[in-house]
């Protein structure tokens, strides 16, 4: 494998890691909202008197 074939990755290739964060957390509510919504419809149709 010759020098010329390789790709160094500079700063600019790179996800600023603010951004990466970012998104993280985003995505990690997302999956939070969706097991809550999963579990609700179990809640939904429980017996008001049980």
């Amino acid at each position: 494998m010759s020098d010329e074939s390789q790709k160094y990755l500079t700063e600019a290739d790179v996800t600023p890691e603010s951004i990466f964060n970012m998104r993280r957390c985003q995505v990690l509510k997302t999956l939070g909202l969706s097991a809550a919504a999963l579990g609700m419809p179990d809640v939904a149709r429980a017996d008001v008197l049980s």
